[in-house]
């Protein structure tokens, strides 16, 4: 079985009752066939790896999970996402560390005005680690 997976930017997290809403109105049921669809699986994901699913939406989304590859591709990266940021939660972000090489670099990408381009963050960061080793 086949399915076609079109990924949205949500505005927000989907929750639990705004889904409900939508389910109320039409816009996120099942297809006719009782199957979720590959979108309404994505809005999903995050309450089924925080275990907030009722069970049968539970059990709905394992079954699409099972059979799609595409969504439990999604599943397992947005898994070892979570993993990676817990894992990572208490990283200091000051200069000199890898939190702070982090942090100079995504400045240098989202502020205009920084004084360094994406490259010469990475290209400091790397060489700083050389030359402590």
């Amino acid at each position: 079985m086949q399915h076609k997976q079109t990924r949205k930017a949500a505005p927000g997290r989907v929750t639990s009752s705004t889904r409900a809403a939508r389910s109320s109105s039409g816009t996120a049921s099942p297809t006719a066939s009782g199957a979720l669809t590959c979108d309404q699986i994505d809005e999903l994901l995050s309450d089924l790896l925080a275990d907030e699913l009722p069970y049968a939406a539970r059990v709905g989304v394992e079954l699409h999970l099972a059979s799609c590859e595409n969504c439990a591709a999604s599943y397992k990266a947005m898994k070892r996402t979570v993993r990676f940021v817990q894992a990572h939660s208490n990283t200091p972000l000051e200069a000199g560390t890898p939190g702070g090489q982090y942090l100079d670099f995504t400045r240098a990408i989202m502020d205009d005005e920084y004084e360094k381009e994406p490259i010469d963050a990475i290209a400091e960061a790397v060489v700083g680690r050389r030359g402590r080793g």
